[in-house]
């Protein structure tokens, strides 16, 4: 089996199993564990500084963090276009509908954003990476749109989503930190991965 071919799969397992422990989780801790994580989130000096965020609404027991929607930030959802997704301002959550995938999308007509005028990234995700890489729903959508961009991206996850580290491939785009209820990892890569706890 080929270095290529053993990444997949490692990849597949993790997101199977951590896809059915989210699943699984208990909604009452979830909740409790969702408002842990968008204080946190409010407090970082990256998103006090950002203007421009880069926002996502949660599916399949993804962390909630439609409670900071509401700060006075220009917030900015993505819309599956082809194989991309395209960036649009979004006022409030009236703007959205159900698009590809079933998935709350905003609606076309709204003010485009281009990948590299974002000032900040929170990023969904199966699986992270205390070296910062990132599983998500196998489709690479993240993947393209990240390489797009220079600003910090943030992972969001809850504290079973974290594994030591994941193989990573050359399409892949680290994140800079990571944010679980738990702790809070800053990403170092000059040191091969190594993270530091905050």
């Amino acid at each position: 089996m080929t270095f290529f071919h053993s990444t997949i799969k490692v990849k597949q397992r993790l997101r199977s199993a951590k896809l059915l422990e989210r699943k699984e989780h208990n909604i009452i801790q979830k909740k409790a564990k969702d408002q842990k994580i968008c204080k946190k989130i409010l407090g970082l000096a990256a998103f006090k500084k950002a203007k421009k965020i880069l926002f996502y609404l949660p599916i399949r027991g993804e962390v909630d963090i439609t409670e900071i929607f509401s700060k006075k930030k220009t917030f900015i959802l993505p819309r599956v276009k082809g194989k991309i997704l395209q960036l649009h301002a979004t006022e409030n959550l009236t703007q959205t509908a159900k698009g590809k995938f079933n998935i709350l999308e905003p609606h076309g007509h709204l003010t485009k954003i281009k990948p590299h005028d974002l000032d900040l990234i929170l990023v969904p995700g199966v699986v992270f990476g205390e070296d910062g890489h990132r599983i998500g729903y196998g489709k690479g959508f993240y993947d393209r749109l990240l390489k797009k961009t220079s600003c910090p991206k943030i992972g969001i996850a809850y504290g079973f989503q974290i594994v030591k580290n994941i193989p990573g491939e050359p399409h892949d785009v680290p994140m800079n930190m990571i944010i679980t209820e738990q702790k809070t990892l800053k990403v170092r890569r000059k040191k091969l991965g190594a993270t530091k706890r905050a």
